[in-house]
């Protein structure tokens, strides 16, 4: 019995013999939304600039593992490593105080200029005035 003609428009059409379909413009639409998406996330994702540095003493031969530190516009923190080291990614470009508080020791405190797509280093000492109370 053959099928009325309403639904021989909806059945899709081969293109070639090899049995393949066309794709509807709904598919079209997307793989071209998707392909779009993907291609302008990847340099919103890398726009941002960093901030990474140290947490050490004068001589940079003792390390200060937990430090805070904390870009204070953004009121983002992270702990410093054992070695000292902390970081911060996706930075939007701009000027910032970053704070760094460890126990027992005087709060530090300095500005760092962040640029686009590019990691601001700096480097906190902790010692002289600033040493750690050892208790007894």
């Amino acid at each position: 019995m053959p099928l009325p003609r309403l639904f021989h428009r909806s059945l899709p059409t081969p293109i070639r013999e090899t049995g393949r379909r066309r794709a509807s413009s709904c598919q079209v639409w997307a793989v071209h939304t998707l392909c779009g998406a993907v291609a302008l996330s990847a340099p919103l994702s890398l726009a941002g600039g960093g901030v990474s540095g140290r947490v050490a003493d004068s001589t940079e031969s003792v390390y200060f593992e937990g430090a805070e530190i904390e870009i204070v516009e953004l009121r983002r923190q992270t702990t410093s490593k054992k070695d000292g080291s902390f970081e911060f990614t996706d930075v939007p470009a701009g000027e910032y105080s970053i704070k760094v508080d460890y126990l027992g020791a005087k709060t530090l405190t300095a500005t760092v200029t962040v640029k686009h797509d590019q990691r601001a280093v700096i480097d906190f000492e902790i010692g002289g005035e600033e040493a750690l109370i050892e208790a007894p």
